[in-house]
């Protein structure tokens, strides 16, 4: 397997090679192309050519992800369920309705 061609393969494709090498085949293409590598470097024997993070380096470059997102959907995020939309004809009259009956 040429590893230099994963990034060319469609979806299917790469989660059919993580199942064959018995990788976890969920997640992001970029996470399973970089589980096929490692896979393979073991094979061969060789190291890895992009070093793993570490899981505090991950867990921070995920904080600054989630972080960045707040900020930029701030102004488009959905109120919090403790505080209630406000209602554009908040204080207007409701006009009364029939209750029930056909119309006609």
């Amino acid at each position: 397997m040429d590893v230099n061609n994963l990034e060319k393969l469609k979806r299917p494709q790469l989660q059919q090679l993580c199942k064959k090498f018995g990788l976890e085949a969920s997640g992001k293409n970029t996470v399973l192309i970089e589980a096929l590598k490692k896979q393979v470097a073991q094979q061969r024997g060789t190291p890895t050519s992009t070093p793993s993070k570490s899981p505090k380096q991950a867990a921070a470059k995920q904080a600054a992800v989630a972080s960045k997102w707040r900020r930029t959907n701030a102004a488009t995020a959905l109120p919090s369920p403790r505080q209630p939309a406000a209602l554009p004809d908040a204080g207007k009259a409701v006009p009364a309705t029939k209750r029930g009956g056909r119309r006609g």
